[in-house]
């Protein structure tokens, strides 16, 4: 009897041992369909850091827009060129192609050049701060590339212009205009710009102002620049957006104006000589994307 209950015992503990493993087995299938399920999460959280840099803040909104002469009817020409093309869909192409998105508010009209009897040929001497990609700045060969050069060369292109091109100082914006060094300046210029004399376009593309660090350093708030060593260019508007912002700006331990500009920022946020950089939108897309 004693052998029988042992026989029976024995062939209970082994049917428990089975379903034991049995929900084992069905635990780690359950394990693998999750993990299965988050990958898609999981390396869309990889590629998210996979740039190395991190957005702090935005500390302004502005717009890029165009420069000329006051008063002078090439302004009139160039603007409706730029219609023509935005409705094209060929400022959507470059912002797609230079920025990974179509930021671009430019008026679409596709009969804007028709106000004009005639247009007359001219060059046209492009001006441009040289040092923010990837709206312009160099090919490495002599000679430039980006967003706003292609929409020049477009531009000219529609209006059966020859076109030049002039780097600038942007702070010099209003002299290189009224002096005729240069003919219409766009590449970095703000609608927050006012100089006597020089006539604004209408904003042709959205751009902010961001705080960027290392996604390494753990900067992830205003409070957490104090103490820190700022970057950025040496232009007039980011020195206007940083003083709206005094609490921050009286907070950091040091602030470094770079005539190299954007590229500056990032080069020297790369190499440790800075915690945080203080850039335009539009160049955090192009070196966070890079």
């Amino acid at each position: 009897m004693n052998r029988n209950r042992l026989s029976h015992g024995g062939a209970h503990d082994r049917e428990k041992g089975g379903e034991r493993r049995m929900k084992k087995r069905i635990r780690f299938l359950a394990l693998i369909l999750a993990l299965a399920l988050l990958l898609p999460t999981l390396s869309g959280c990889g590629e998210k850091d996979l740039s190395g840099y991190e957005t702090v803040a935005k500390l302004a909104e502005s717009g890029y827009v165009m420069a000329f002469r006051e008063g002078d009817q090439l302004a009139e020409y160039v603007q409706a060129a730029v219609s023509v093309l935005a409705s094209q869909g060929v400022l959507r192409e470059l912002s797609l192609r230079w920025l990974g998105e179509d930021l671009v508010i430019a008026e679409a009209d596709k009969d804007a050049l028709a106000a004009f009897d005639e247009i007359p040929e001219r060059t046209f001497i492009f001006g441009f701060d040289p040092t923010l990609p990837p709206m312009v700045f160099s090919d490495g060969k002599g000679g430039y590339q980006g967003f706003d050069v292609e929409l020049a060369e477009r531009i000219c292109a529609l209006l059966h212009w020859e076109l030049k091109f002039q780097p600038i100082d942007p702070n010099d914006l209003a002299a290189e205009l009224l002096s005729g060094n240069v003919d219409g300046v766009w590449g970095g210029i703000y609608a927050r710009e006012t100089s006597s004399g020089v006539t604004l376009s209408t904003p042709y593309m959205e751009v902010d102002f961001l705080l960027i660090t290392l996604a390494s350093a753990r900067l992830h708030s205003l409070r957490a620049l104090k103490g820190k060593y700022l970057s950025m260019g040496a232009d007039r508007l980011s020195e206007s957006v940083l003083d709206e912002n005094p609490k921050l700006r009286d907070g950091l331990a040091s602030i470094s104006k770079l005539a190299s500009g954007s590229e500056g920022c990032f080069e020297e946020l790369r190499n440790g000589a800075c915690d945080v950089i203080l850039v335009p939108s539009t160049a955090a897309a192009y070196y966070m994307s890079h």
